[in-house]
Order: C-alpha cells, then sequence, then structure tokens
C-alpha cells in the first residue's frame, strides 16, 4: 500500500510510503495497479485515492479517464443547451466536485426545512438534530475543508441552481 501523507497540488505529485521508503510519484506516470493500491492518510484514518476503478478493478489509464470525461462534457453540454443553462467554455474534473457539493447540500437542507415546519406546526425538533443535518458542516465534513467559508459557496451555488431549476430548497 502507498500511504500518502503529502500532495504537491501544482505539480500534482503525491508523496508518502511505499514498502517502508518515502517515495514521490506523478499522478500521470503511476502505474495503474499502483495507483489502486494508493491511499491518503488525513488523520482521520486512511481514505483511497482512487475515486474511479475501470477493468479489473484498476484505475482507468490516462487516456481512457480522458476520454471518459470528453464523452461526459459532451453529454452534459447537449443536456445543458436543451434546459437552456450556459456551461462554462472549460470544464475541469474538478468542477465534479463542486456539482456533487451543490447537490449534495440539498437533501439536508430540505430535512431541516422539513423539520421546521413540523415545528411550527405542532410538532417537535432538536437543535442536534440542526447540527446533524447542517448543509454547510455536513458538507464541510464530507470535502474536508478546514473552514465554512470555503463551503459556503457551494449553498450559494445551490440556491442559483434550485432558482434556475424552479425548485424550492
Amino acid at each position: 500500500m502507498f500511504v500518502v501523507d503529502d500532495v504537491d497540488e501544482t505539480r500534482v505529485r503525491p508523496a508518502g510510503r511505499l514498502h517502508g521508503r518515502r517515495r514521490v510519484f506523478a499522478i500521470a506516470a503511476m502505474p495503474a495497479p499502483l495507483r489502486r493500491v494508493t491511499v491518503i492518510d488525513r488523520g482521520r484514518g486512511l481514505e483511497p485515492m482512487a475515486l474511479f476503478v475501470g477493468a479489473r478493478g484498476l484505475m482507468p489509464v490516462k487516456s481512457r479517464w480522458e476520454q471518459v470525461f470528453a464523452e461526459a462534457t459532451s453529454r452534459a453540454r447537449e443536456a445543458a443547451t436543451a434546459a437552456g443553462v450556459v456551461m462554462p467554455a472549460r470544464v475541469r474534473v474538478h468542477d465534479l466536485r463542486h456539482t456533487c457539493a451543490v447537490f449534495m447540500s440539498a437533501i439536508p437542507t430540505r430535512l431541516v426545512v422539513r423539520e421546521e415546519t413540523g415545528r411550527r406546526e405542532g410538532g417537535s425538533t432538536y437543535l442536534a438534530g440542526h447540527l446533524v443535518r447542517n448543509p454547510l458542516l455536513t458538507v464541510q465534513r464530507l470535502l474536508g475543508h478546514r473552514s465554512p467559508a470555503t463551503t459556503y459557496r457551494y449553498l450559494y451555488h445551490r440556491e442559483q441552481t434550485e432558482a434556475i431549476r424552479g425548485a424550492g430548497p
């Protein structure tokens, strides 16, 4: 197992321990079997760095990942055009994280609104319920942000997305 404890984000190079030795790799140059067993230590336990798994349980090679991403981007552009939504000129892989966070924040928001509505109509609600399902804190924990201010941007984008779609919280 390659246990990563530091990532040079500008050069996309994870650093950590592999077979007891300190190693640094360029992600694009890492063989797929090594990527499959790469984990990161964020102080809360080990987490897999491989989000997408391809054939035979291995990470997709760079060219396959680029092909899949290009196809998904093309489908997203078609859907956006049909819905009257303007997409950015350049879509990045990191944009997937933003999109996921925007939609991920909607679920706890709906739960909190439902509880508040029930409380006003004679039901009961507890402060702990609000803290557990607080959209900001939930998304912050899942994305690993240190500051709620970083995560707050996602809630703003969620409100914009729901206004365009005509949906409420």
